[in-house]
């Protein structure tokens, strides 16, 4: 039996209306987010690119499917 999760369904909801009203362009979804973001006054922390991690020892790097902990 499988529960519904009404959190899950509300954002599903505010994505379908958001892809919907721009015609299902990434691009102006993306550019009228960035638009309320900056209309929002808040401030907006952006965090620097981090190096990706190695995982395993320093001689053989270890594939994301292999990891297993």
């Amino acid at each position: 039996m499988m529960v519904y999760d009404f959190i899950t369904a509300e954002i599903r909801e505010i994505r379908r209306r958001l892809a919907a009203q721009f015609d299902n362009n990434v691009d102006r979804i993306g550019d009228d987010l960035r638009r309320r973001q900056a209309a929002s006054g808040r401030r907006v922390v952006q965090l620097p690119k981090r190096p990706p991690r190695i995982i395993g020892s320093p001689n053989k790097a270890v594939q994301p499917s292999e990891y297993t902990g």
